[in-house]
């Protein structure tokens, strides 16, 4: 069945980190077969599978189906095949199945029915793919992730915190310039303070 499919660049493994095994491409889309399979037995039809790829940056969703010209494309989260339990892992992949099937591109009422349909067969597939070993690893992720926010030095006012380095924060951080003022003094001397998750702060310099 694998032939079927076009060459895949990118990632083509990936090890997840609660019982070591090591998930590959090639065994994604043998689920996937056996998930239509399955779906064929119910007498629904699946569409064509266009290409099935892992994807680093996915990181808010597990997987993703995407539909063009009548042709379905998956990617899944690389980080969710690292640290979802298993059972997971499969729900996630029948999930993704099932958004092929005619009248199911959504999570509707005929998604849902068909989700049912698995039940039988070992599947949990729910709306919205959750598991508590991501969502925990997700949480702490999060968590040791840096802010961001402007200070005057002037005045010593404390503005606008961000998660990531923003444009208006990169144009501050630049030497000289001179299009934000600080709304309490109208200072224009502002600075980018990085804080960490242990409290310690760094004010951002130009390089």
């Amino acid at each position: 069945m694998t032939g079927k499919y076009p060459a895949l660049a990118g990632i083509h493994a990936v090890k997840n980190e609660a019982d070591g095994h090591v998930w590959t491409i090639g065994e994604i889309l043998r689920e996937l077969d056996n998930v239509r399979s399955l779906l064929r037995e119910k007498g629904l039809e699946p569409a064509s599978i266009g290409s099935v790829v892992f994807n680093p940056r996915l990181t808010r969703s597990c997987g993703r189906t995407r539909r063009k010209n009548g042709v379905y494309s998956m990617d899944f989260s690389v980080a969710y095949f690292q640290h979802a339990a298993p059972d997971s892992i499969r729900n996630t992949i029948a999930h993704e199945t099932i958004h092929t099937v005619p009248g199911c591109f959504n999570h509707g009422k005929k998604f849902q029915q068909v989700a049912r349909m698995l039940d039988a067969d070992g599947y949990d597939v729910s709306t919205r793919d959750y598991d508590e070993a991501y969502t925990a690893y997700r949480e702490q992720k999060r968590e040791a992730k840096p802010v961001f926010y402007i200070l005057c030095p002037n005045c010593g006012k404390k503005m606008d915190k961000y998660v990531r380095l923003s444009p208006t924060l990169k144009a501050i951080i630049q030497d000289k310039q001179e299009r934000f003022y600080c709304p309490a003094c109208m200072s224009s001397g502002l600075q980018v303070i990085k804080r960490m998750p242990d409290g310690t702060e760094t004010a951002l310099k130009s390089v």
